[in-house]
């Protein structure tokens, strides 16, 4: 039986009686008798058990571990779990994956997620911006499938992780470093527990009953005692269930139910360790007796059976005060609080000022209730608790087998002359069997007696419940705000004497303890921001400008980073409005490209700068050209550069002080800048001795020179620019070479002449013979002939000849010389057609080029077979090299544009180069795909270059197209358009 695997909830005796069978020994029958959860309990809290309080506080917690209990979660609380799975994804592992096994069964839903001790989804909809970095797949248990997002984003979970009959949620995290500033965060969910059956209607429902669930657990055959429902007195649960639905009035109005079960199961722990938690709820038993469980909460049941001297064999054995260690004072304990969002907490003490006075110190029974989460509900319990145990009489009652109708938890009344009593209520708390003197049966029936007033319990008896218990600690995610924010606008005085008007800004710390600085920011559009790091509570902008508003805000920044949100403020700037004086003693001077201003500033210490403002004209419009900084009191200047020359220019100033105050007008002042600037001249020549002499006279010498007439002034005797006329009688002539230069445009001349040298002028026909007989003949090349301009001679030797600054050079490389025509500026050389006569000319070395161009555009019509428009044509005969035509390189060029198309359509642009009707190459462009409505004319959305190399020999006239068409299976017919300016070109190559 299922009953054997818990020690405590069979009365192994009672049972044999019953049943009416002696199959083992009276002593065996005597000493198996046990209470176990028939216990109180004042007796259950006694005994020793692990630390229920480390259990309760834990349950909230989602642990990792390799192996890890299954939990059962009962009627509303808050979980955490298992983490089943973990994985993360994604570029730099953004993406955080953990599945979470909150309960090992079907539950009834979830109503609250937790991320540490924040809610971050409630009822359906995440909170505030969680939505940007969780993904939650809520799962009840009742899933028949993987998750298929977790399936998608990690390899290993398969759809074969379905996770059957287990209650769990799948989290996806994306990293933020504000939004999960301590890392991975505490996940716990408020969940509705494990549906559970109600014999009263038949229907299988999520419920808080304790009678109910304590059933339920007896039937589990998975967790539980897996017992038979027959085996569970109907009656007895029928009774507790109607007693915990009962309404228990409240202090602050309105009722509750008098006994609720939230809570959760560990199954690592006993099955009996688990059913006392769920009793603990209603402060009930659990009994067996005949076969059957008996399932009572705490409440008082008037007596219906009387012992009196019919039923006792024997004298009744009273103990009329119970020892120090079994009675109590004030009754305190832990319990997971819902209005505390299920921390564990201490619940109000119950504390009786009279027991205590009476027991000379306060005696505490450490009672935690771990099903319990409502305060006043357990409070109601504690005080059960509190008074049971101040019942000092207690009983053995020796009876006949008449006592057997009977079991523990039951009350009874006793009624004894002897002692005195009539009808006095007691509670039993077991019993067992022994042997009269005459060999009859005696069942001793154990009692304490018990009071209907134990279980009163009014409004009034309430305490005030404060919140306790877990410490909220501080995760670094949230800052508290500066308060107190304000801005005040003054002006203050500087050391040397200038006024800048300022803003000084003010805050209230921060609240939060961990913030280390203040991001402080200002702006003047309220868009474009200023941001300062403050360690204090203070800023001061200066200066500013006078009249402008300045949007100011700060935020709190803790150690790591996270900010709190803005406090604003905006404040209106103040400062000096008087303007400062005008700029004194303003002048103009004009020069080469420029005028040169100069002023002195005025006494203001407030002083900033002038702006200068110019014209063409006096009464002009003047436009700023220059704002120029200096010290207050001090003469200050400007050049304004790149003028135009001989041009008048007028200009008029303004002074300006720090706080944007500007002064009226000075006078205007003008000035005209010079006329352009000649350069220095330079001059060289010739000047000739008149008068012939064998040998060389002095050098001359000159006082000036005349660069207009280019005549000397002073220049010594006999000597002149121009030559001297010679005949042939005369002498010897001299010629001395002259420079002149000057240090600027018509300033000092240096003049210089040289010594004098041989020189002969001729004027006329001049002949070189070197026989006279040549003289006769007009086509000897013995003779040299100078006239004019023209030489005729016979072999002209000399290293290189220049015609017009052209070069005609011999480059020797090696054994090899070249003849090499235009070594400075030549760009081509003309030869006539036919005038290269040669037996070879190196390949590649003359090319003839013809080309086409279209002058016009082309419209070229979709359609579903190839329709060929010709855009360019090229007609011409090749050069014939030994009786063939050589081949012909052919190059083309073009761009297309989309044009008024319809509709979604998509094509192929083909283009072609043809001889005659032969293809010689046929190129697809593209593959378009487009959208209709737009009209790209004039925009080239593609281009084509085919090259080919047509090797035809025949020498004859020919005739090449550049065709293009479009292929479209579209029937609106797209439409391109080809621009002006296709290019066919034909190169043909001569060897």
């Amino acid at each position: 039986m299922a009953i054997a695997a818990i020690a405590g909830l069979a009365t192994y005796g009672s049972a044999a009686a019953i049943a009416g069978t002696l199959a083992i020994g009276w002593t065996a029958a005597f000493t198996a008798f046990a209470i176990g959860a028939g216990l109180s309990m004042v007796s259950r809290a006694l005994m020793p058990t692990p630390s229920i309080g480390a259990q309760m506080s834990g349950t909230t917690m989602t642990v990792r571990e390799p192996a890890s209990t299954r939990k059962l979660v009962y009627g509303r609380t808050r979980v955490g779990g298992s983490i089943v799975y973990l994985d993360s994804t994604g570029t730099d592992n953004e993406y955080m994956h953990m599945v979470i096994a909150v309960a090992g069964h079907v539950i009834d839903g979830y109503e609250e997620v937790w991320f540490n001790d924040e809610k971050i989804w409630d009822g359906g909809s995440f909170v505030g911006s969680w939505a940007t970095y969780v993904h939650l797949g809520l799962y009840d248990g009742t899933q028949t499938a993987a998750d298929s997002t977790l399936v998608t984003a990690s390899p290993q979970w398969t759809s074969n992780h379905k996770l059957l009959d287990t209650a769990y949620i799948y989290v996806r995290l994306k990293y933020n470093a504000e939004q999960f500033a301590n890392g991975l965060p505490n996940i716990s969910a408020v969940v509705r527990g494990k549906k559970v059956y109600n014999p009263a209607n038949s229907t299988t429902a999520f419920s808080q009953n304790p009678a109910l669930i304590v059933r339920d657990y007896l039937l589990d055959s998975k967790y539980g005692l897996a017992e038979d429902a027959a085996n569970i007195n109907a009656a007895s649960v029928s009774t507790a269930q109607t007693l915990c639905d009962q309404d228990v009035s409240l202090s602050a109005g309105g009722t509750q139910k008098r006994y609720v079960c939230d809570g959760v199961i560990d199954t690592g722990n006993s099955r009996e360790a688990n059913i006392e938690s769920l009793l603990s709820s209603m402060a009930g038993r659990l009994i067996h007796s005949g076969g059957e469980y008996f399932i009572s909460g705490s409440a008082y049941v008037t007596p219906t059976v009387t012992i009196d001297e019919s039923v006792l064999v024997d004298a009744i054995s009273t103990q009329t005060k119970q020892s120090r260690r079994s009675i109590y004072n004030g009754v305190k304990g832990v319990f997971l609080s819902e209005e505390d969002n299920y921390i564990l907490a201490d619940y109000p003490a119950q504390i009786s000022s009279t027991y205590s006075s009476a027991d000379g110190d306060p005696i505490y029974l450490d009672m935690p209730l771990p099903t319990t989460t409502n305060n006043v509900r357990a409070q109601r319990i504690a005080k059960l608790a509190l008074l049971q145990s101040r019942q000092q009489t207690q009983v053995t009652l020796p009876c006949n087998l008449a006592a057997l109708k009977f079991k523990a938890g039951d009350t009874i009344m006793v009624t004894n002359a002897k002692i005195g009593w009539s009808a006095k209520v007691f509670q039993v708390t077991g019993y067992n069997f022994a042997l009269g003197g005459d060999g009859s049966i005696i069942v001793n029936v154990e009692a304490i007696e018990t009071a209907s007033e134990i279980y009163d319990w009014t409004s009034s008896d309430e305490e005030d419940y404060l919140s306790g218990g877990e410490v909220s600690l501080y995760d670094g995610r949230t800052v508290a705000a500066p308060t107190e924010f304000d801005g005040t606008a003054s002006t203050a005085t500087n050391l040397d004497g200038t006024i800048a008007p300022q803003i000084v800004s003010t805050w209230t710390a921060s609240a939060d303890a961990f913030v280390i600085k203040y991001d402080y920011q200002w702006s003047t559009d309220n868009s474009n921001w200023n941001s300062f790091d403050v360690e204090g509570t203070q800023f001061t902008i200066s200066p500013t400008i006078g009249a402008a508003t300045y949007y100011t805000r700060v935020r709190a920044v803790n150690e790591l980073g996270v900010r709190s949100a803005f406090v604003t403020a905006n404040v209106t700037a103040i400062g000096d409005t008087t303007a400062p004086a005008v700029v004194s003693s303003p002048s103009a001077t004009g020069g080469q490209g420029s005028i040169t201003l100069a002023w002195t500033n005025p006494a203001d210490k407030d002083f900033s700068n002038a702006e200068i403002y110019r014209s063409n004209t006096t009464g002009g419009t003047y436009t700023a050209v220059a704002s120029v900084a200096g010290g207050h009191g001090l003469p200050s200047s400007f050049v304004n550069g790149s003028l135009a020359d001989s041009e008048d220019y007028f200009y008029k100033i303004k002074s300006v002080d720090y706080s944007g105050n500007k002064s009226a007008f000075s006078a205007i002042v003008s000035a005209t800048t010079s006329a352009p600037a000649s350069p220095p001249r330079a001059d060289n020549g010739y000047v000739y001795y008149t008068v012939s002499s064998a040998n060389p006279p002095s050098a001359p010498s000159a006082t000036s020179y005349n660069y207009d007439t280019a005549a000397f002034g002073g220049l010594t005797t006999n000597w002149q620019k121009n030559p001297p006329t010679i005949n042939g009688a005369d002498g010897k002539f001299w010629a001395s070479s002259f420079t002149i230069t000057e240090a600027s445009f018509g300033g000092a001349q240096t003049i210089t002449f040289s010594a004098p040298f041989a020189s002969t002028q001729f004027d006329g026909l001049v002949t070189f013979t070197n026989l006279n007989s040549e003289l006769a003949n007009a086509s000897s090349t013995e003779i040299t002939t100078i006239n004019g301009g023209l030489l005729k001679t016979g072999t002209i030797e000399g290293d290189r000849i220049r015609i017009d600054g052209v070069g005609i050079d011999v480059v020797t490389n090696g054994t090899e010389k070249t003849l090499q025509i235009g070594d400075s500026g030549v760009t081509s050389v003309k030869i006539d057609d036919l005038a290269v006569d040669t037996l070879k000319i190196a390949g590649n070395a003359v090319n003839i080029i013809r080309a086409a161009t279209s002058t016009s555009s082309f419209t070229v019509n979709g359609s579903t077979s190839p329709v060929w428009t010709a855009i360019d044509t090229l007609t011409f005969t090749p050069e014939s090299v030994g009786g063939s035509a050589q081949p012909i390189s052919f190059k083309a060029s073009l761009t297309w544009n989309a044009f008024d198309s319809s509709g979604y359509y998509n094509g192929n642009l083909n283009v072609r180069i043809r001889r005659g009707n032969t293809t010689l190459v046929e190129y697809e462009a593209g593959i378009f795909l487009m959208f209709g409505g737009f009209d790209f004319l004039g925009t080239p959305v593609g281009s084509a270059t085919p090259i080919v190399i047509d090797t035809e020999t025949s020498v004859s006239s020919r005739t090449y197209t550049l065709e293009v068409s479009l292929y479209s299976t579209q029937t609106n017919s797209p439409r391109w358009v080809i621009p002006a300016g296709a290019v066919l070109e034909a190169v043909e190559i001569k060897r």
